[in-house]
């Protein structure tokens, strides 16, 4: 991952080029910066990278104040997305079929303590009790039963992440699978 601040830095310092234009304008997409011409009207991450390198040091970078909580945070990493912890996970070398109904379990344990800690949905978010089954649920205070995580099949290998969740909610159990992935530790050493 890279650092949120060392972007901000190198864009706000004209430290322009193609591949932290592009870094920045995936920040952008995901409403983590704005990108401000210099009458601090937003432009769109995509126009960013269409300039040429020069005209790219009259724009401004800004960490609105959700960047700057989450800077906080999550100590300069880039927040999780879906696909970088399905990324970890395959990286991993874990197979979907060798993950155990304890593993699950423990993955439950994590995602609860996580959800616990970021209070979210006036702090009712809360994993919902499978007994490590392949779908873990949660629950809230106007919901009783959505998803948390999905581990489909191995011919698939696709885990789902709690779909219904913007990119605020699901950010505790992006964290939790992540931390859960370390615990696993590396599949060869565990087979």
């Amino acid at each position: 991952m890279q650092n949120l601040r060392e972007l901000v830095f190198a864009a706000d310092h004209g430290l322009a080029s193609d591949m932290l234009a592009s870094s920045i304008a995936d920040l952008s997409d995901r409403g983590w910066v704005n990108i401000l011409d210099e009458n601090g009207e937003a432009i769109a991450g995509s126009d960013y990278v269409a300039l040429k390198v020069i005209e790219r040091d009259r724009y401004s970078i800004n960490l609105d104040q959700g960047s700057r909580n989450a800077v906080e945070a999550y100590g300069d990493d880039l927040p999780m997305d879906r696909r970088h912890a399905r990324q970890l996970f395959a990286a991993s070398g874990w197979k979907i079929s060798a993950i155990t109904r304890a593993h699950r379990a423990k993955l439950e344990d994590m995602i609860d303590a996580e959800l616990e800690a970021a209070g979210l949905m006036d702090g009712t978010l809360r994993i919902k009790r499978t007994n490590g089954d392949t779908r873990l649920r949660c629950k809230s205070f106007y919901f009783d039963n959505r998803e948390a995580v999905s581990f489909e099949s191995d011919k698939t290998g696709f885990i789902g992440f709690a779909g219904w969740a913007d990119k605020h909610n699901i950010e505790p159990i992006l964290r939790a699978f992540v931390a859960w992935i370390d615990w696993l530790g590396p599949a060869k050493l565990a087979a």
